[in-house]
């Protein structure tokens, strides 16, 4: 217990250590490659500028090069409408990773990964359809117009690195856990349907869950 207790107490010492640089590094240092990432201009709308969010929806540590980090973005910009309804305003949205690398002072950015489907197209962050893993949320534009429901829509919340730089990533749908290489691909995605790549369920009890309460780390 003492030792769990421990390993808990790094992780948030750790984490507190990696969001004040991640602000210095964007503020104090305005390094282009960060700010860029972080402040990226998704779309305007009305006048209205709406950036991506940041990468703050989980995080993992690289098990083969403990230096390099992964941090995982939501289903993205998204607000409640009239009653029932979930406005996107990006649609096309796809939920992404960034990995960076810790020096021993600061977070410098590598690269980033968006998350495809076993066929490579990218994945949304839309609400999948009733009864393969649907919220019950009516996915609209800004402008009210409805919006497709899409069965392999994820919403990200917990992600967990392999030993061979593949992912597994926990989502808020289904739930859904997806298995993608470590190009960002899905190898296989288990949930209590069956329907993905792969056919493994999940129990099914697990389909009842309260809406927007599926996998988180």
């Amino acid at each position: 217990m003492m030792k769990l207790a421990n390993t808990i107490s790094q992780w948030v010492v750790l984490g507190a250590m990696i969001g004040t640089l991640i602000h210095n590094s964007v503020i104090a240092q305005n390094q282009p490659e960060t700010y860029e990432l972080q402040k990226r201009v998704i779309t305007t709308l009305n006048g209205v500028t709406i950036y991506n969010g940041g990468f703050g929806s989980g995080m993992a540590r690289s098990k083969q090069d403990p230096s390099l980090f992964y941090f995982m973005t939501d289903r993205g910009p998204n607000f409640d409408g009239q009653p029932g309804e979930k406005v996107f305003p990006v649609p096309t949205f796809s939920p992404a990773i960034a990995i960076y690398q810790w020096t021993g002072s600061e977070l410098i950015f590598k690269s980033r990964l968006n998350l495809r489907d076993e066929n490579n197209r990218l994945l949304t962050g839309l609400p999948n359809p009733v009864g393969v893993g649907g919220t019950g949320e009516i996915p609209v534009f800004i402008d009210s117009s409805p919006l497709p429901l899409d069965p392999k829509g994820i919403d990200p919340e917990g992600i967990t690195l392999m030993a061979d730089n593949s992912f597994w990533v926990a989502d808020e749908y289904g739930p859904h856990l997806v298995h993608f290489d470590l190009f960002g691909k899905t190898i296989e995605r288990i949930n209590p349907f069956g329907n993905g790549p792969g056919g493994r369920k999940l129990p099914m009890v697990l389909a009842h869950r309260r809406a927007n309460r599926g996998m988180r780390d």
